[in-house]
């Protein structure tokens, strides 16, 4: 049988956490039609320094950092590989509206999950730093569009009285900054893997809706 191959195509599309939806509608594609895995899949240059020109506050390099560090590691989570061959793959949305269309005629949904080895990883990370089942802060510290952030005085008040372990997951930009007393996970900050699963080993994960919840939607972790 022929490959399933799906084009990302980057003049179109968003480099973010909304690719999570991209994979999830070109999964179950795939699976719909009975193709034998894995998706493969693609990505397309865009013009403006190889993305899309849509206004956001980012330059090539941070779009760049985006890609490799948010999209591309997103594609092992869901059984996809990345393979040059598909550049010339199916087109897909990155709309929820997709998915909740085929859930309602009984589709499943695929899940993100994340490796063995990261599994494995957060495991030592917690027995390290004492904790078992906490509750996961998400935190959006951003230095673009500073209105969607977290209310950071609100999370910390919340953390002092909840009575929980708590483990703060920073913004990248923030990662290694320490706050207060509180455990953070500066290796979660970075790394996708280690923060999917380090979510899945969460009592909840709280945070604001920007982009990481997007991993919480598509898994079995979680969230509020």
């Amino acid at each position: 049988p022929l490959p399933f191959y799906a084009c990302y195509d980057l003049g179109k599309l968003p480099a973010n956490f909304d690719a999570a939806t991209w994979l999830v509608n070109a999964e179950m594609d795939r699976v719909r039609e009975g193709i034998e895995g894995p998706l493969r899949i693609a990505f397309r240059p865009g013009p403006n320094g190889g993305f899309r020109a849509d206004g956001l506050p980012h330059d090539s390099n941070e779009r760049n950092a985006y890609l490799d560090n948010i999209v591309r590691p997103m594609l092992p989570m869901i059984g996809a590989v990345e393979d040059n061959a598909a550049i010339d793959g199916r087109p897909y949305s990155y709309f929820m509206r997709d998915v909740s269309a085929n859930a309602r005629q009984g589709e499943l949904v695929p899940r993100f999950k994340a490796s063995t080895l990261d599994v494995l990883r957060v495991g030592d990370w917690m027995a390290a730093n004492d904790v078992s089942y906490p509750l996961i802060f998400t935190l959006r510290e951003a230095a673009h569009w500073q209105k969607r952030n977290s209310n950071l005085p609100a999370w910390i008040e919340f953390a002092k009285t909840c009575g929980e372990e708590v483990i703060f997951v920073r913004d990248t930009e923030k990662a290694d900054d320490p706050l207060e007393d509180f455990l953070t996970c500066p290796e979660a900050s970075r790394d996708l893997g280690f923060r999917q699963a380090l979510y899945e080993r969460a009592q909840c994960n709280m945070l604001v809706g920007s982009g990481p919840v997007m991993m919480l939607i598509f898994s079995t972790a979680p969230f509020m």
